[in-house]
């Protein structure tokens, strides 16, 4: 996992964990983006399975529902963010 500059400001700014990134970029599904970017998100679907797996963590899948990982189609993680929490 390569995070730009950027990305890796981003990141401890939000206080987004690095362990979230990649269970984000694992679990969660890409959308197209403009400039061939893709943006990774957990959607309701995505909590659904992932709390069939891990039940026990449904505040820490809860949390990130919000986050958001923005990747070049390189793979190369450009930046990562917050929007409003998503209900379900």
């Amino acid at each position: 996992m390569y995070l730009t500059k950027h990305a890796l400001v981003r990141q401890q700014q939000r206080c987004v964990l690095l362990s979230t990134i990649e269970l984000i970029l694992e679990h969660g599904t890409p959308l197209k983006k403009p400039g061939k970017a893709y943006e990774y998100r957990i959607l309701k679907k995505n909590k659904k399975e992932l709390l069939s797996d891990l039940p026990q963590n449904r505040q820490v899948i809860d949390k990130i529902m919000g986050k958001r990982v923005l990747v070049s189609s390189e793979g190369v993680i450009i930046t990562v963010y917050n929007t409003y929490k998503e209900r379900g």
